[in-house]
């Protein structure tokens, strides 16, 4: 019987080179990929954080989308991400004009409630 194809790559100062070589290449394009891969993920994480936003909004929960922004921007202006951080600052204008409008529309109807309830107690008094 022959030698294996190993047995005689072993031998062989060529093919080890080559080998050294290919390993070489593999961890350049290895380490690339994750470069390209890191930046990718980057975008996904910005693209990441105006969706969850954008779905508190969609849900009206305007106080978690604000909290949410907030604490994103922190960490932008923190991390030194100059476009994520303009984008939340212009959207946080927003959702805490959103939240006003929100909160001023609960405030009326709770005091709409108070007086229908109010009214039937004096209309009750008025009665008797």
């Amino acid at each position: 019987m022959g030698k294996k194809q190993s047995d005689f790559e072993d031998y062989d100062d060529d093919i080890v080179v080559d080998r050294k070589q290919k390993r070489k290449l593999a961890r350049q394009a290895s380490r690339e990929q994750q470069q390209t891969q890191q930046q990718v993920d980057h975008q996904i994480e910005s693209d990441d954080t105006m969706s969850r936003i954008a779905l508190l909004c969609q849900e009206d929960r305007w106080r978690e989308a604000v909290v949410l922004c907030r604490t994103c921007l922190a960490e932008a202006l923190e991390n030194d991400e100059a476009d994520l951080a303009l984008t939340l600052e212009m959207t946080l204008p927003k959702l805490e004009y959103s939240l006003r409008r929100q909160m001023c529309a609960s405030f009326v109807v709770s005091v709409e409630q108070m007086m229908e309830k109010e009214k039937e107690t004096l209309l009750d008094a008025g009665k008797q």
